[in-house]
C-alpha cells in the first residue's frame, strides 16, 4: 500500500473537516437560525398582542373606575329632559312658580315632534328633537320677575329661553309700576325612558 505524502494527507484532512463543517452549517446551524428567526417573529407578535391586551385592560379598568361619575353625569343629563306627555305637570309647575313669586302669567304650551324646521339662523340638531314650546307673558314687579327667571334657570330640567322682551306695565294696587316679561322657550323631551 502506498503512503500518502504528509502534505496531501493534511490537505485531504482539511478538506474532509471543511466538508463536515459545511454540512453541519447547512443541516444543523441554518435550520436552527431559521427557527430562531421565526421564533423571534412569533415573540414580537405575541408581545404586540399582549401590549394591546394590556392597553385594553387598562382602559377597561379606567372605564370601570369612572363609571360612578358617568352614571352621575348621565342622571343629570337625563334630568335636563322632561318625560313625554307632561304638559299638564309643566303648566302646574310654571303656575306654582308664578304664584310663589307674586307674578301673573299667561302660558301657552305645545308639543313639537321631530323634524320641525329650524329657523335659518340656527340649523342645529336641537330643533329636530321632540320638545315643548312655551310662550309666556308674565306681569309683576321687576325684582319678582328676576327671581322667577333665576328659579327657572336653577331647575334641573333645562328650559331654553329665546326672545326675552321686557316692557313697562301698568301700576299695581300699591302704585308701583309693573313690568311685562314675554319670552318663548323650549323644553326637550326624553325620547326613551331611562
Amino acid at each position: 500500500m502506498r503512503r500518502i505524502p504528509l502534505r496531501q494527507s493534511i490537505s485531504l484532512l482539511i478538506a474532509v473537516i471543511s466538508i463536515i463543517i459545511l454540512l453541519l452549517i447547512i443541516f444543523v446551524t441554518m435550520p436552527v437560525v431559521f427557527r430562531i428567526s421565526n421564533l423571534s417573529g412569533n415573540i414580537q407578535e405575541t408581545q404586540a398582542f399582549l401590549e394591546s391586551q394590556y392597553e385594553k385592560s387598562r382602559q377597561l379598568k379606567r372605564s370601570v373606575s369612572e363609571l360612578p361619575e358617568a352614571i352621575t353625569k348621565a342622571a343629570k343629563f337625563s334630568a335636563a329632559y322632561t318625560a313625554p306627555d307632561t304638559e299638564v305637570d309643566t303648566i302646574r309647575l310654571m303656575e306654582r312658580l308664578a304664584a310663589e313669586h307674586n307674578i301673573k302669567q299667561s302660558l301657552n304650551i305645545s308639543f313639537r315632534e321631530q323634524g320641525v324646521a329650524a329657523p335659518k339662523r340656527e340649523l342645529t340638531l336641537q330643533y329636530r328633537k321632540p320638545h315643548y314650546e312655551l310662550s309666556l307673558l308674565a306681569t309683576g314687579r321687576f325684582s319678582d320677575l328676576m327671581r322667577y327667571l333665576d328659579t327657572l334657570e336653577k331647575m334641573p330640567m333645562h328650559i331654553i329661553i329665546d326672545n326675552v322682551a321686557l316692557s313697562q306695565g301698568a301700576a299695581d294696587e300699591e302704585g308701583v309700576t309693573t313690568v311685562n316679561l314675554r319670552f318663548n322657550a323650549r323644553i326637550f323631551v326624553r325620547e326613551i325612558e331611562l
